[in-house]
């Protein structure tokens, strides 16, 4: 009888702390090795600049040994609506099975390359796109 009230017991621990909170976090890291770097020229006459941002560089790269993805995207803003509407970063990712690295956050002006990657300005905020309709998907941004 009480090898079967431990055993209960344990089974409960086990179901509760499957529904137990992740704790999001992030990491500043350098790019992976295994990427290809993808050389892109911020200055040229041949941007498209009509319009609040234009891309300059979309790309995506997915290593199928290791499991892991690694995003990098260049635009520019054209004007201060520009400014205003995209400068500030969103990443969506789910932290039970996912683990967000950020590599760099770069602002170039002119032909100065700012470092923007600081740890203290970036907070990670439930998603709450769907609740409305109170469904919470456990993702964060």
């Amino acid at each position: 009888m009480k090898l079967k009230f431990i055993l209960n017991g344990l089974l409960l621990i086990l179901c509760l702390s499957s529904f137990a909170t992740v704790i999001p976090t992030f990491e500043i890291e350098k790019s992976p090795a295994w990427k290809t770097v993808i050389p892109f020229e911020t200055q040229g006459k041949d941007f498209h600049t009509s319009g609040d941002m234009s891309y300059i560089l979309i790309d995506w790269q997915y290593n199928t040994l290791l499991h892991e993805s690694s995003y990098r995207y260049v635009f520019r803003l054209n004007n201060g609506e520009g400014v205003q509407n995209y400068s500030q970063l969103n990443f969506t990712f789910e932290p039970s099975y996912q683990k967000l690295a950020i590599n760099k956050i770069n602002i170039q002006r002119g032909g100065q390359v700012i470092n923007h990657l600081k740890r203290g300005e970036i907070e990670l905020l439930r998603n709450e796109e769907n609740s409305d309709r109170f469904i919470y998907d456990g993702s964060f941004q």
